[in-house]
This record gives structure tokens, sequence and C-alpha cells, in this order.
């Protein structure tokens, strides 16, 4: 836990984990069938997407995509915190939550991919010099191994669950993770300060 905090601030980390110990990302399988048969489609998840936080994965391959709108995703609050330290706990919260069904459900799987791609707040386009946009390249990439200790092979994460969800979270190898550069910047803004 405490490389990650490192990395991404000991406050950011701590609410991060919070919400995985806490109440982990809701899941297509309270709402769906719970897990697609891997055998015909080889997804755990099915293009699964709740206000802002679009998920796809490939559970053959053993990758994991996660779109994330800050604006979407904290429509209401945004004026409250930093748009982007909330969104990277959902982005973390929910990958988190699909190594715990991943790990699970394939026993004979060690790692699982993830990529990471955040919409950043007003897009700029190309500029004349060729720079990238921030927009089309992944906001962070991680590896997530699977852990030392017994995951069982549940279909629907709940309250129990959160605790070895929030384990995964903090088993996360830092030199596995990389982050682009806007999205390091952009978390290291100051909350807004709350109007009257």
């Amino acid at each position: 836990m405490s490389k990650l905090a490192a990395v991404l601030g000991a406050g950011f980390l701590a609410s991060a984990l919070h919400v995985a110990h806490a109440a982990p990302v809701s899941h297509p399988s309270s709402s769906r069938p719970a897990v697609s048969a891997p055998e015909v489609d080889g997804s755990l998840l099915s293009d699964y997407e709740q206000d802002g936080l679009v998920l796809k994965d490939d559970a053959q391959a053993g990758t994991l995509s996660i779109q994330a709108d800050p604006a979407a995703l904290h429509v209401h609050d945004a004026s409250q915190s930093n748009p982007y330290r909330m969104t990277l706990t959902d982005v973390l919260s929910a990958a988190a939550t699909y190594a715990y069904l991943y790990f699970g459900q394939h026993p004979e799987r060690n790692t699982l991919s993830v990529t990471a791609t955040i919409q950043p707040d007003g897009l700029n386009p190309v500029s004349a010099t060729g720079a990238p946009d921030p927009a089309a390249e992944p906001a962070m990439t991680l590896e997530i191994a699977r852990p030392g200790f017994p995951i069982s092979a549940d279909t629907k994460p709940d309250a129990y669950s959160a605790q070895t969800i929030g384990m995964i979270l903090d088993n996360i190898d830092l030199s596995k993770v990389t982050m682009a550069p806007w999205l390091r910047t952009a978390l290291k803004k100051q909350d807004a300060p709350s109007t009257p």
C-alpha cells in the first residue's frame, strides 16, 4: 500500500482503498446473468457501462479495457474535489473488482493486463508540433498479478469479497503501472475551493 501511495498520494490512495473495501464497483452480474460463458465469447463482461465508466474485457487474452469520462462520472460533485482523483479511484476499484472475478473464474491464469483511457478535460486539437492528443493514448496501464492468497470462484462481488478486492488493489506492482504525464499533472492539482 505504501508503494502505491508514494506514486498516487497517500490521501488519494486511502480513499481508493476505502472505496474498494467498502463498496466494490457495481458489476453487471447484479443486473444481468452473472458470467458469460468464456468458452463462447472470451468475456466475463459484455460491454458493461455505468454513467461514464465502460468496461470491455477479453478473458481468454487476459485483458481489461476501461474507458472513463470524469465529467459523466462525477457530474454532481465535480466542483467539490479533483475529478481525476475520483475517476482514478473508480478505475482502480473497477480493475480490482474485475481481477477478483477473473482470477476466481480462471484459476490457471496468473496475470491481468488493464488499460484505462480517461477523457481529459477540454480536449485540445493536435498542435502543429505534432504533440499527441492525450485522449488518443491510454491514461494508465497496469498489470495485476494473481495474489498469493486464494480467491473464490464468485460471480458476484459482495460485502465479504470487498476485503479481498482491497487486498488485490494493495498488491498492485508499481513497476507494472504506467501513467500518462497529463494525468499525473491533473492528479496533483488542488481541489477546487468550495463556493458559499
